[in-house]
């Protein structure tokens, strides 16, 4: 007994565990708390020239949690150096893991900024301060630039003043859903005395950067729940500084709000197939198009059919997907979308018997066999064999068992009666031709 009892116990953990590995297998293919959307990034603020900043390159959900790799990646890095030069990295991520370290020598002067891109997620970038004290040759032609000549250059002072300079990516629309946000950067042209205070604004709210005493920079992160343009004006600093690089302009896009799944037609028979059609809202019910990549799932909630495929994915600026359903019974059928931490929606279809078809495919086969007795004087029974062989070279068209016509050929009704009279006419040669076709029987010489 105890010994079954332990195996007992072994079977439910065994099974405990699987169920746990398939629904994280699941939660990470068709999207929720773990899907990742974006690449953020983490770095040093402020960094010596010629020392090492180490970049975490970082997968993250739209709540900005770390979430871990569903397949192997690579994240193309840039470093925009100073100047206009710029450097190429490699970033990987390994399948369940969430983020990779990349580090990078600085090697200019000046504020640089870092960009992290991935096709099937947003972008991530980052800006870093480097300092350090210029050579002898780089402080001489700066005189020299100041002077206007090479003349006298080492009696020429060079003026030092304070100024503010504002950094900000803005090489993708953000979302705007008060979590995706862009980061602020401002930064003095050296080491603070004191702690400056610079005030921002941005429409009808402000807010406010500090610049502690000893660093170069300050950072502020702007969000939205609103779509639409973002102006970011500074107001006033404390002492006051002149400023560049302002206005900044901000692109918020409103996120998706939920998805509409819809049957194209919604009234089939049963040897059609309809199109099963998602299209991405917006709150207001529009079309909108995606960010990021969007997968969406498909599942037959009532009655039974075939989905070209279970799953689809909306690629970035597009609004929709679509996928094909065969019915394989008549009625009522359902089939229900869903996509990451969205509400479902539903797409109902009615299927029915194609009738008038069934009766073009009995009157061609019925013509083709009245033709083959004509021809060949046979017994009125040629006539019956042709009714049955016409109906079956017809299916065989419907369900593209013979690549002779497209489908919306086949189904036309001149077409039904075509084919079938075309069946009657063989009789029993129909058969042989079907089960060569799939290697039951060969080919007659």
């Amino acid at each position: 007994m105890k010994t079954l009892a332990a195996l007992l116990i072994a079977s439910l953990l065994s099974f405990s565990l699987a169920h746990s590995v398939y629904s994280q297998g699941r939660s990470l293919n068709n999207g929720g708390p773990n899907r990742p959307v974006k690449i953020m990034l983490r770095c040093q603020a402020e960094i010596g020239i010629g020392e090492t900043d180490t970049l975490k390159v970082i997968l993250a959900n739209r709540d900005n949690y770390p979430v871990p790799a569903p397949r192997d990646l690579t994240v193309q890095v840039t470093v925009l150096w100073e100047g206009g030069k710029k450097s190429e990295f490699s970033a990987s991520i390994k399948r369940g893991e969430s983020y990779s370290i990349l580090p990078i020598v600085m090697t200019s002067f000046g504020i640089c900024q870092i960009q992290a891109i991935e096709p099937n997620f947003l972008s991530g970038s980052t800006f870093v301060v480097v300092t350090g004290k210029k050579s002898a040759k780089e402080m001489r032609l700066l005189k020299v630039r100041m002077r206007g000549g090479a003349d006298h250059w080492e009696k020429m002072p060079i003026p030092i003043h304070d100024t503010i300079n504002i950094r900000y990516d803005s090489s993708r629309t953000l979302m705007a859903d008060g979590k995706d946000s862009a980061q602020i950067f401002v930064i003095l042209n050296r080491d603070a005395k004191s702690e400056i205070q610079i005030d921002l604004l941005t429409g009808s709210e402000a807010f406010r950067v500090t610049i502690p005493k000893g660093l170069r920079y300050g950072v502020a992160k702007i969000a939205s729940i609103k779509s639409g343009k973002v102006e970011i004006q500074m107001v006033g600093s404390s002492p006051a500084l002149p400023v560049q690089g302002v206005p900044v302009s901000l692109q918020f896009a409103q996120p998706i709000a939920k998805i509409k799944c819809q049957a194209s037609p919604p009234d089939i028979s049963l040897i059609e197939n309809a199109e099963i059609i998602i299209t991405l809202l917006d709150a207001d019910g529009h079309p909108h198009a995606t960010l990021f990549p969007r997968t969406v799932s498909f599942q037959i909630d009532k009655g039974r059919g075939e989905m070209e495929t279970s799953e689809i994915t909306i690629p970035v600026g597009s609004f929709g997907g679509r996928t094909h359903f065969r019915p394989t019974i008549l009625g009522g059928i359902d089939i229900v979308g869903a996509m990451d931490e969205l509400e479902t929606a539903n797409a109902s279809l009615s299927v029915s018997l194609p009738v008038w078809l069934l009766c073009l495919s009995i009157l061609g086969g019925i013509a083709g066999g009245f033709i083959a007795k004509l021809r060949n004087n046979y017994e009125h029974w040629r006539i019956l064999i042709g009714t049955i062989t016409g109906f079956v070279l017809y299916w065989a068209f419907i369900f593209s068992l013979l690549h002779v016509l497209p489908q919306a050929i086949v189904l036309n009704p001149l077409s039904a009666f075509a084919i079938s009279t075309l069946g009657g006419w063989m009789g029993t040669e129909v058969f042989s031709a079907l089960l060569s076709r799939f290697g039951i029987t060969a080919k007659s010489a």
